[in-house]
C-alpha cells in the first residue's frame, strides 16, 4: 500500500510539473501579448467623447462603438472605428435606440445587436439591431423581433450588466442583475433558426460585470461582482450543455474587466477591485494546462469599464475610466 502511495505521489508530481505545449515555429504571438502601444485615433468627428461602459463589436475589419457613459449622462450614439485610417466616425442615426446603461452586444451575420441594461423605465430585456453592411443606406436601429421574427424575443428576465459570448452559430446571454437580484440563468440564440432557448444555468454564483472569452468552441466565464469582487472561472461546453470549474484567476477578484482570446489563449485584465482600486494587469489562460500566468500590463494608469476587441488577429483596448475621468484612448497589442 505504501509503495502504491509513493508511485501515485510521483505521478501527481509529474502531472503538476508538466509544462505548456511547445509553441509552433514563427508564432511568437501564440504565447503572449508582448506590449501595448497607444494607438492614436484621429477623430474625424469632434462629437466623439470619452466614455466608459460602452459596447464595442468587431465585424470584419472594423469595430462598432455603441452607447456608453459620457458623464454625467449615458449616450445612445453609434460610431465606427477603422484601424486602417485610425479614425472614429458616426455610423448612421440612432432612431428607435433607447438610452441604456449596462447594456451588452453581439453580432449576427452582418448585424450589430445591442440590448438589455437599464432604460428610463428600469431593467429591460429588449434587443435592437442595425445592419453594418448597409451603413447609412438603412441607418436606423430596429427591434430584434422586427429583424428576426417573433421567435427572437429574449425569454430571460430583464437585466443589466449581463455577459455574452458566441460559439459557432450560437449566441449566449446570461448573468447580470435584475429585479430579483444577481442572476445565474443563460439563454442561447440560434442565429440560423432565429430562436432562443434556455440552457444550463451558470455553475458559479450569480453576478454582474463578468467577462468571457472563447477558445476551441468552449466558452470561459468569470470574475464580476456579487457583494464582493470575484475571481472564479468556469468553462462552458456547448456540445454537452454543461459547465465545469477551472482555475481561479490568481488575484483578489475584480469587476468591470475586459477579456479576449488570441491564438489558443485567453486574456483577462484591467477592471476594479475595492481593495486595490483601478487595475492595469493582464493574465493569460492556457486551457491545456488549466493555468494562468501574468502577462504584459497595460502601460497606462489602468482602467475599468473599458472594452477589448480583436480585428485581423490584433487585440485592441479602448475607453473606460481611470478612476478620475473617462477616456477616448485606444491601445493596440504588440505580439
Amino acid at each position: 500500500m505504501r509503495a502504491n502511495l509513493i508511485i501515485l505521489g510521483l505521478m501527481l508530481a509529474l502531472v503538476s510539473c508538466t509544462k505548456d505545449p511547445e509553441f509552433p515555429a514563427n508564432t511568437s504571438n501564440y504565447e503572449k501579448v508582448s506590449s501595448w502601444s497607444n494607438f492614436f485615433v484621429q477623430n474625424s468627428n469632434a462629437n466623439f467623447y470619452e466614455r466608459d461602459n460602452a459596447v464595442v463589436l468587431s465585424l470584419g475589419k472594423k469595430a462598432y462603438i455603441i452607447g456608453g457613459n459620457n458623464l454625467p449622462f449615458p449616450e445612445n450614439n453609434t460610431w465606427c472605428f477603422n484601424p486602417a485610417s485610425r479614425s472614429i466616425t458616426t455610423f448612421g442615426t440612432n432612431l428607435f435606440l433607447p438610452v441604456l446603461s449596462g447594456a451588452i452586444g453581439f453580432t449576427v451575420g452582418d448585424n450589430i445587436c445591442y440590448g438589455t441594461g437599464v432604460a428610463n423605465s428600469g431593467f429591460t430585456n429588449s434587443f435592437f439591431v442595425k445592419n453594418a453592411v448597409e451603413g447609412t443606406i438603412n441607418p436606423s436601429w430596429r427591434a430584434f423581433t422586427a429583424a428576426f421574427g417573433s421567435n427572437a424575443t429574449f425569454p430571460g428576465a430583464a437585466r443589466s450588466n449581463a455577459v455574452t459570448f458566441t460559439v459557432g452559430n450560437n449566441v449566449y446571454v446570461g448573468l447580470g442583475i435584475g429585479q430579483s437580484g444577481y442572476l445565474r440563468d443563460f439563454y442561447c440564440f440560434n442565429t440560423d433558426l432565429k430562436t432562443w432557448k434556455k440552457v444550463a444555468d451558470f455553475m458559479g454564483s450569480g453576478r454582474q460585470d463578468a467577462v468571457s472569452f472563447v477558445i476551441n468552441d468552449k466558452a470561459y466565464v468569470g470574475t464580476g461582482y456579487n457583494n464582493g469582487y470575484l475571481k472564479d472561472f468556469y468553462e462552458y461546453n456547448q456540445a454537452t450543455d454543461t459547465w465545469r470549474k477551472i482555475a481561479d484567476l490568481p488575484d483578489n477578484g475584480r469587476d468591470d474587466a475586459v477579456a479576449f482570446s488570441l491564438t489558443g489563449r485567453g486574456y483577462v485584465g484591467l477592471g476594479w477591485n475595492g481593495t486595490t482600486g483601478v487595475l492595469k494587469d493582464f493574465w493569460q489562460y492556457n486551457p491545456a494546462s488549466n493555468a494562468w500566468r501574468l502577462n504584459t500590463s497595460l502601460a497606462d494608469l489602468g482602467r475599468f469599464g473599458a472594452n477589448a476587441w480583436v480585428i485581423d488577429n490584433v487585440p485592441y483596448i479602448g475607453f473606460g475610466s481611470n478612476g478620475i475621468s473617462a477616456t477616448d484612448e485606444i491601445w493596440k497589442a504588440n505580439k
